[in-house]
């Protein structure tokens, strides 16, 4: 009997044993990573690149999951790059648009920052955008230097390509990524003289625009600072008022009662008193004095 059992229980954990290591080994290629990502948070937690790899998280599958990226990617940018001393416009009327095809890999050895590859690698698709956009806007600079050289710039555009890509590649070796190849895969378009000139005027009349705008603002907000400060001193002057009251609660009676009328007076007394004064019936006329009326008359 003890022998079933010990055989039952043998079986049982080779069977446990098994799926463990089913659901936790992963194998991974020379051109690919593996990331374990927290379906919780659903930020990354770890990253794996031997050929074979133990990931205990495996086992969890309802808190975690696996991925595997490969490191060779292309990506294809439809860059907007605005003309020198027209940035402040944003409008791509006024831009060069090149249409790019980037082919990069990842070295898994010297890259560290994993983060941007979450989602697919938006961040770092990001991030290449960015460095791409800026080399070649720099690049444009010498093409704008005393007026638009637009034929030379269309003249130098394989040049123009290969300093560009010449340049990204220092910058992306630093980050651990290696460049493979830059490529055109469109026609590039050139805003004609013209366009560019008349950017000028759109710019000057934006500008008016911009400096009316600033000038509302700042009186709107002289307003609003007099007004805030004209409430603040009424405040002030209730919350005096308001004390002043606290401290004489007839002030209020006696204002009431001097309101009624010119002829009226005010004898602040004490409360006890019955008749406050003295009524001097010599001068009072008698078609005011008060009679009892005799209903039954």
């Amino acid at each position: 009997m003890k022998k079933l059992f010990f055989r039952f229980f043998f079986l049982i954990l080779v069977i446990f044993l098994s799926g463990v290591l089913y659901l936790s080994i992963f194998k991974v290629k020379s051109n690919e990573i593996g990331m374990v990502y927290d379906l919780r948070t659903g930020f990354l937690v770890s990253t794996f690149k031997k050929r074979y790899n133990f990931v205990w998280q495996g086992i969890c599958p309802f808190y975690f999951t696996i991925r595997k990226l490969f490191l060779q990617k292309s990506e294809f940018f439809d860059l907007e790059l605005p003309l020198p001393s027209l940035e402040k416009i944003q409008s791509n009327i006024y831009s060069v648009k090149i249409p790019v095809n980037f082919i990069y890999k990842i070295d898994r050895e010297v890259f560290f920052d994993y983060e941007k590859l979450q989602n697919g690698g938006a961040a770092l698709s990001s991030h290449l955008k960015e460095l791409l956009t800026g080399f070649w806007s720099q690049e444009l600079l010498k093409y704008f230097d005393k007026r638009y050289e637009r034929k030379r710039l269309i003249a130098d555009q394989e040049n123009l390509l290969k300093k560009v890509t010449k340049e990204l590649k220092k910058e992306l070796q630093l980050i651990g990524i290696n460049l493979i190849k830059v490529n055109i895969v469109g026609n590039i378009s050139y805003p004609t003289i013209e366009t560019y000139l008349s950017g000028f005027q759109h710019l000057k009349k934006l500008r008016d625009l911009w400096q009316r705008d600033e000038y509302q603002n700042q009186t709107l907000q002289a307003e609003i600072k007099q007004d805030n400060l004209r409430k603040q001193e009424n405040y002030k002057n209730l919350k005096e008022i308001s004390k002043l009251i606290q401290d004489n609660p007839n002030l209020l009676k006696y204002i009431y009662i001097n309101k009624i009328s010119d002829k009226a007076k005010v004898v602040v007394a004490p409360p006890n008193l019955e008749v406050p004064f003295k009524l001097e019936e010599n001068n009072l006329d008698s078609k005011n004095i008060k009679r009892e009326i005799d209903n039954l008359k």
